[in-house]
């Protein structure tokens, strides 16, 4: 009977961009790219509505009244609960998942882990704060060995 290897998925993304690898013998291989187009755009594009304006009742004086949140944050925080969404699917899809590494800038790492399952979060090896989406792949590859062996 022939020994099944332990497969891992390492999950690198930030706010926008999502990269999906999956650890081989000798290295790794990207199985996926999720990218999020509103992310990428600027707040002012995003809210294209322009603010509500307001008045002051003792002066008259007009002013515009901000948005709550940043809609460009929301765009993100829409991207991680996507994420989340897929990697739950994943780890109850049967498909023979052993562990979750997950590689993120800090704020967008906060934002996933907000979202995910717990049965997926049972399969969380080791989280990284560090922003490594824009790194090429060769790279990628030495600074995910160099952690992954220092854990």
């Amino acid at each position: 009977m022939p020994v099944r290897r332990k497969r891992r998925l390492i999950v690198v993304f930030d706010g926008a961009v999502a990269r999906l690898l999956e650890q081989e013998a000798k290295g790794f291989r990207e199985i996926g790219t999720l990218k999020s187009d509103a992310a990428h755009k600027p707040s002012r594009e995003v809210f294209a509505d322009r603010p509500t304006k307001g008045a002051d009742r003792a002066t008259g004086r007009r002013f515009g009244i901000q948005a709550k949140s940043d809609p460009q944050r929301e765009a993100k925080r829409e991207f991680a609960a996507s994420l989340a969404a897929r990697l739950d699917a994943e780890a109850a899809g049967g498909k023979g998942l052993d562990g979750i590494v997950l590689v993120a800038a800090p704020r967008s790492l906060g934002d996933l882990r907000r979202c995910l399952g717990r049965p997926t979060m049972a399969l969380v090896e080791a989280q990284f704060a560090k922003d490594l989406t824009k790194e090429p792949k060769l790279a990628l590859a030495d600074h995910l060995s160099r952690m992954l062996a220092a854990r």
